[in-house]
């Protein structure tokens, strides 16, 4: 939805939607990170790598999209 990276929630009830929970014991985990978010600008689906000048993508609501490792 807003580029191919790795996508991060402000909100815990975003993760937990996309979280795929197990066939077992149907719990779900997510992991609690810090993300560098940097300067970001609106994404789209055909992004593949960062626009210039920016850090990452977002809705400009709760989830964004980074698009190197280094910034978790």
């Amino acid at each position: 939805l807003l580029g191919r990276g790795f996508y991060f929630s402000s909100t815990r009830l975003v993760s937990d939607f996309y979280a795929i929970p197990d066939p077992h014991s149907g719990s779900k985990r997510i992991l609690i990170c810090r993300v560098l978010v940097g300067r970001p600008c609106r994404g789209s689906s055909d992004i593949a790598k960062c626009p210039v000048n920016f850090d990452s993508t977002t809705n400009f609501s709760d989830t964004y999209v980074i698009y190197s490792n280094r910034q978790v």
